[in-house]
């Protein structure tokens, strides 16, 4: 069962790394100021508090400089 988009925006007061969790809070406002459908905010926001989680309290999404940073979550999600 999906997550509604209030019950996904609560949880970015849980990301580990405030930054990260400042970052996230900010584009979900840009993504309701564009006007984006509920659903894209819901979606786009579960990734990244997904990346968010997966990086931990120690790194920021500003540290982020290899494309194996991102291909690691990914790689998590394969179905075998």
């Amino acid at each position: 069962m999906p997550f509604k988009l209030n019950t996904t925006v609560s949880k970015i007061n849980l990301i580990p790394n405030q930054t990260n969790a400042k970052l996230v809070s900010k584009f979900h406002h840009y993504m309701q100021f564009r006007n984006c459908s509920e659903r894209h905010q819901n979606n786009n926001l579960q990734v990244l508090i997904t990346f968010a989680h997966f990086l931990g309290p120690t790194i920021s999404f500003y540290n982020i400089e290899q494309k194996e940073q991102i291909l690691a979550l990914l790689d998590t999600k394969k179905k075998q």
